[in-house]
C-alpha cells in the first residue's frame, strides 16, 4: 500500500494499532526503568567530576532502556508495515510553546520511517541523556510491542 492510499477503515485500524504499540511501550519501558534503576551519563561522569554539567537537562529517573527508543520504534514499525516504505523530509519540530516551529536549520531527509526513529533513538545519547544500551534496550522493547499489534 502507497502512503496516502488508505481508506478510513484501514486508517483508523492502523492508528489503533499505533497508538496501542506506543502505550504499550511506555508501560514495558517504565516497568524496566524501575527493575534496573541505571544511572545516566551526567551521574556517571559526576563521579569524578563532581562539577561537571550537561548543556541539556537530564531527568530523574532511571535511564535503561530509552522511552524515546521504544516509542520511536514501536511507531516506525507499525507505520512501516501499514503504509509502506516511503522516503520524507522533515524541517519543523515543536518548541516550548508545543507550536509546530520551522528549523533554522538544513532539512533532514529519511529513506524510511525506521530511519528516523533509529536518529531520534540516537539522538538522545549524543545529547548525553542515554548510553547507547539505552537505546538498544528502548528499540527492543518497542519492536516487541509492535509485533504483538501488527504480527497477527
Amino acid at each position: 500500500m502507497q502512503a496516502g492510499a488508505i481508506k478510513p477503515r484501514e486508517a483508523l485500524l492502523l492508528l489503533t494499532d499505533l497508538h496501542m504499540a506506543m502505550a504499550d511501550a511506555m508501560i514495558m519501558t517504565w516497568y524496566e526503568k524501575y527493575n534496573y534503576r541505571t544511572a545516566r551519563p551526567i551521574t556517571v561522569i559526576r563521579e569524578t567530576d563532581p562539577y561537571w554539567n550537561s548543556y541539556l537537562g537530564n531527568p530523574p529517573f532511571p535511564a535503561y532502556p530509552s522511552g524515546h527508543a521504544a516509542v520511536s520504534a514501536a511507531a516506525s514499525e507499525v507505520l512501516a508495515r501499514g503504509l509502506g516504505e516511503f522516503e520524507f523530509t522533515d524541517n519543523r519540530y515543536r518548541g516550548n510553546s508545543g507550536a509546530v516551529e520551522t528549523l533554522n536549520s538544513k532539512p533532514r531527509t529519511y529513506p524510511n520511517v525506521r530511519a528516523a526513529a533509529e536518529e531520534a533513538a540516537l539522538s538522545r545519547g549524543w545529547g548525553g541523556i542515554h548510553f547507547v544500551v539505552d537505546a538498544e534496550g528502548g528499540r527492543r522493547i518497542g519492536l516487541c510491542t509492535a509485533e504483538v499489534h501488527v504480527g497477527r
